[in-house]
């Protein structure tokens, strides 16, 4: 009896597992469904000029989580890779503006130099090698005890935060590149034609 017992319980949990994967997968079907039908909606305000821009730029940032002018999410959207375009812009910020003058994107500061973009990501790497490594120096001298001291721990902790955003420095600076790179590479499909704009500009 005891071992029948045991034989259904596994089956149970077997069964509970497989109902908490198929729940997870059809909520994300679900949502990538509810994704689409946003996404299309929103194009099609984009072309609707009797649509506010306000309107327009909320809807942008409830997609992706960032707020664009209007001329900016068209010129995203035009480019033939308006995924991967929309991904590594989000992560550029610190490091690209866009010029609606132009209708296109520059280098802020001296990130304007060509040797800083080259060599600015090593920078950035290697300063959370040093900052770490220098975080943990109690830890190497007198092991976990070394962090009894309340100051000490916290500066260590202190190193290790500005290390942590030098990491991501590194890696957004590393998509602003890649950003800039695909910019000149693939440039605009003929989806939304910057000749033919999505009704004019409100931004």
């Amino acid at each position: 009896m005891e071992e029948i017992l045991k034989i259904i319980g596994a089956f149970a949990s077997v069964f509970a597992l497989y109902k908490v994967i198929v729940d997870i997968v059809l909520a994300k079907s679900t949502r990538r469904r509810a994704e689409y039908d946003f996404t299309k909606k929103y194009i099609d305000d984009l072309a609707n000029e009797k649509v506010h821009s306000y309107i327009l730029e909320k809807g942008f940032l409830a997609l992706t989580g960032k707020s664009y002018s209007v001329a900016e999410i068209k010129h995203l959207l035009a480019y033939s890779n308006p995924s991967e375009m929309i991904v590594h812009r989000a992560s550029s910020g610190a490091f690209i503006l866009f010029n609606k003058d132009f209708m296109d994107y520059s280098w802020k500061g001296y990130f304007q130099n060509n040797f800083v973009q080259k060599y600015g990501s090593y920078w950035y790497l290697g300063c959370y090698v040093i900052l770490m490594l220098l975080a943990f120096i109690p830890f190497y001298f007198n092991g976990f005890q070394g962090f009894n001291n309340i100051s000490v721990a916290t500066f260590s902790l202190s190193l290790g935060c500005i290390g942590i955003m030098c990491i991501f420095r590194h890696e957004d600076l590393k998509a602003a590149k890649r950003f800039m790179f695909l910019r000149k590479k693939k440039g605009s499909s003929l989806a939304i034609k910057h000749s033919e704009p999505m009704g004019p500009d409100r931004s």
